[in-house]
């Protein structure tokens, strides 16, 4: 009997797709250190409600079940080696976002009218359990939220397929080199998808792995060939880099918010800023078994600030009548190179200030607004990261 395996053996990987719901390779700076992560197959049973003379219940219909639902949350963090890298967890930005990093100086991504990124993510656990979604599209929310001295990054969609590699899929019998067909233990070829790309313990083709392309019963067809014989008894695991998430957490501390493009600066209590993309996965065409693609519907981009009633916050609570805009500005974590990012709100409409007070309390007053398109297309938030 084998050990039970435990979360905390969990390792998580996400990219952005070179073509949509196409298994790729994850790279080594792919790996992300996640809070928590949960992906849920949809229900593809369709209850028969036949009539049949009987109260008993008939065995359902297989409906469609390629696709489900995806979440994942981080704690926002930099790769502190220089400025222009990439972030933890820069596959969901470009995600939500849309648009291509600039990176000349800071990593810095806006968003895209044209462009809809979908992903790949991917998770294992102990050995052998390996499971990967392609066609993950953010089609709910990222959200940013800094409170209690933490930063916490969350996003969900949905995907347009998944695949799993389950412990205990074995090489049986003796292969050589440039053989196209693996058989494995009898019975156990069900436990393995097709378009995952794997490895047989060690040997790897040089580290670039093989696809599965077909399973018939228990024999996997592989491209390319083996580059190395299999004397039997090899496990089937997934290709996957080692697992290097070393960015640094930023601190949800000595942040900065401000109304007026980062002039002046205002004590905040917490804030949440989260961007609903309106992408839409293309998971309801009756013509295809899996999605084919993501539209771009509308987007809204959303702030909650809380504060203490300062004089400071006075001008913004009464422009709050007046929908009159401001350029919020946000400074994430300590003023430090590779320590901190930025959320860029040009042209923000403060909608609603509250003031909330109990006996208890110190009075504070609960912002909220949105983000309005500034000048052109796109342009009502940039995310930068220096």
């Amino acid at each position: 009997m084998t050990t039970p395996v435990h979360g905390v053996q969990a390792q998580v990987y996400a990219a952005v797709e070179s073509a949509f719901n196409t298994p790729q390779a994850f790279a080594a700076a792919d790996s992300i250190k996640v809070l928590s992560i949960e992906i849920t197959p949809d229900d593809a049973a369709i209850d028969a409600n036949e009539l049949t003379g009987s109260a008993s219940e008939e065995a359902p219909l297989l409906g469609r079940n390629a696709g489900g639902e995806w979440s994942v949350s981080f704690r926002a963090a930099a790769n502190a080696s220089a400025s222009g890298t990439a972030p933890r967890g820069a596959a969901f930005y470009r995600g939500a976002l849309g648009g291509t990093p600039n990176t000349s100086a800071q990593w810095t991504v806006g968003l895209s009218d044209s462009t809809a990124n979908t992903l790949q993510i991917g998770r294992k656990i102990g050995t052998g359990w390996y499971e990967q979604i392609n066609g993950a599209t953010i089609t709910g929310d990222i959200q940013f939220e800094v409170s209690n001295s933490e930063v916490i990054v969350t996003a969900s969609g949905r995907y347009a397929s998944r695949r799993v590699i389950h412990d205990g899929v074995s090489v049986d019998g003796v292969h050589s080199s440039s053989d196209t067909t693996i058989d494995v233990a009898t019975g156990e070829g069900h436990r393995v998808d097709a378009g995952l790309l794997i490895k047989f313990a060690t040997e790897d083709n040089g580290g670039s792995g093989y696809t599965i392309s077909s399973i018939a019963t228990d024999t996997l067809t592989i491209t390319p060939g083996l580059a190395n014989g299999l004397s039997g008894g090899e496990q089937v695991l997934p290709l996957l880099p080692t697992f290097t998430d070393a960015a640094t957490a930023i601190r949800g501390v000595s942040c900065s918010w401000s109304w007026d493009g980062g002039s002046t600066s205002v004590n905040v209590v917490s804030a949440t800023i989260t961007l609903t993309t309106g992408l839409v996965l293309r998971d309801d065409e009756i013509t295809t078994s899996e999605a084919q693609g993501v539209l771009i519907g509308p987007r809204q981009v959303r702030a909650e600030v809380t504060a203490y009633y300062l004089e400071a916050h006075a001008d913004t609570m009464v422009e709050a009548k007046t929908f009159t805009t401001q350029d919020a500005y946000f400074r994430v974590g300590p003023n430090t190179s590779n320590a901190r990012f930025f959320l860029d709100m040009p042209k923000f409409v403060t909608t609603q200030a509250p003031v909330e007070m109990s006996r208890d309390e110190a009075v504070t007053v609960a912002f909220s607004g949105r983000a309005i398109k500034n000048s052109t297309a796109a342009d009502e938030l940039v995310l930068s990261w220096t």
